[in-house]
């Protein structure tokens, strides 16, 4: 059976097409990044020239498919912000421990 290139996904994020290859090449899902630097402005339009994610074998589609939407969906599921309730500092929320005082969250 022949395979064939696809194209699982597009961005203009280039860092998050960096993620989402790191994460299916840890699958053992060989893929490659295309179109990452932009034609000059003008030739066509901004969207069109977005670069793209390729798997190098149509037969691994689910499973790239899968790793991309948990990979998206983990990175949606962020935590809020907090204030630490012992000494007031403000927290992004990544961070489970006040970084002023050492303070665990819950």
């Amino acid at each position: 059976m022949e395979t064939k290139l696809l194209k699982i996904y597009v961005s203009e994020n280039k860092v998050l097409l960096g993620i989402l290859k790191s994460k299916l090449e840890d699958a053992s899902i060989a893929c490659e990044i295309r179109y990452d630097f932009p034609p000059a402005a003008g030739e066509i339009t901004p969207v069109a020239a977005w670069p793209e994610l390729w798997i190098l074998n149509d037969a691994q589609s689910g499973d790239a498919k899968e790793i991309i939407l948990q990979a998206l969906n983990n990175q949606n599921n962020t935590q809020s912000d907090w204030q630490c309730p012992k000494c007031g500092e403000h927290l992004e929320g990544q961070f489970k421990v006040c970084w002023k005082c050492g303070y665990g969250q819950e």
